[in-house]
């Protein structure tokens, strides 16, 4: 997706929509195309974003408590 590629350009992840937003973003991309409103797929786009740091985030903790259990192991 390019909106992915402007969001990795911008250091950003990328955006990771569930399959239940699936109608909602073709939904929110279509009306940001022909009508000019991006509103909604902007506050979609950052909400899936949010989940992505969300997602990173954990994955930093679970790597540092990995480090400090084998640090106390030695």
């Amino acid at each position: 997706m390019i909106v992915n590629l402007l969001l990795m350009r911008s250091g950003y992840p990328p955006a990771l929509y569930s399959s239940t937003d699936r109608v909602q973003y073709l939904e929110t991309l279509e009306r940001a195309q022909v009508q000019g409103d991006d509103k909604d797929f902007i506050t979609l786009t950052a909400a899936a974003v949010e989940v992505m740091l969300d997602r990173y985030l954990q994955l930093l903790q679970m790597t540092e408590d990995a480090d400090e259990q084998l640090q106390l192991k030695h």
